[in-house]
Parts: C-alpha cells; structure tokens; sequence
C-alpha cells in the first residue's frame, strides 16, 4: 500500500475515535433550546445579511470586548464589577454571535 494511503487511514481512524464520544451530545437538546428554535423560519435575505455582515461584526465586536475588557480590567477590579464588564465586553457579543440562529435577531 502506498504511504500516502496508510497516512490517509490512519487519519481516518483518528477523526472517528475522537468524533465518536462527542456524538452523544448531540442527542441532548434541553428545554429552553427547543424553544429557541421554534416559530417560522427567517427570510433567506435575513440568513444572508446575518451570514455575510452581522456575524462577521459579531466576531469583531467579541474580539474588541475582549482587548477593551483587559484594558479595563485594573479599573474594573478596583471598582469590583469585574464580573459585570465581563458580561457586557465579551459574553454578550459571543452569545449574539455564536448562540443565535442564523437569520434571527429577536430574543
């Protein structure tokens, strides 16, 4: 057998032996996410808005929070609302971003 299959294999079998555990995650869909999903679905010229220009906005503006947020960390420290900033920097725009449907701005 050729080298280049035998590497071809024994890549195959590394991406099944380490895909195979997480599959079972994917059967558990909780409550609250059902829900999520639920309702019409989008316009296609909101998926692709939200595809083409919010998301990529989204990635930015979650990467900004986080320069700003180790900027204000010092001052938010001081102030202790380390929490809080943290929120608002970084854990909201990654959950606008990454956490939403595609196609779906309300809440």
């Amino acid at each position: 057998m050729p080298r280049y299959c035998k590497t071809v294999v024994v890549c195959l079998i590394v991406l099944v032996l380490t895909m195979g555990p997480l599959s079972g995650f994917s059967a558990e869909v909780d409550e609250g996410e059902q829900d999520r999903f639920a309702g019409p679905a989008p316009d296609p010229g909101m998926i692709l808005v939200d595809l083409v220009a919010v998301r990529p906005l989204g990635v930015v503006a979650t990467l900004a929070g986080s320069v700003v947020f180790i900027v204000a960390v010092p001052f938010a420290a001081l102030g202790g609302n380390t929490d809080e900033v943290w929120e608002s920097l970084v854990v909201d725009p990654a959950e606008f971003t990454f956490n939403r449907p595609l196609g779906r701005f309300e809440d």
